[in-house]
């Protein structure tokens, strides 16, 4: 399996790609398999758990 930052490098390759070629079906295609790909990534999971869990300690608002 490919580290955190070979995955983040490969879907900023896809995004520059696809950010080139807009009308290109296939570089499309590669930047969203990409996003996919970093999304399942265990690092990003752990992050937005983190996220979740600072999130619901954090009072919203003062209570009278």
């Amino acid at each position: 399996m490919a580290s955190f930052s070979q995955r983040r490098r490969e879907f900023q390759d896809a995004q520059a790609f696809a950010n080139a070629n807009p009308q290109d079906r296939n570089a499309q295609r590669a930047l969203a398999d990409a996003a996919q790909t970093l999304r399942e990534s265990p690092e990003v999971g752990r992050a937005r758990d983190a996220h979740r869990r600072q999130a619901q300690q954090t009072p919203i608002g003062r209570r009278r």
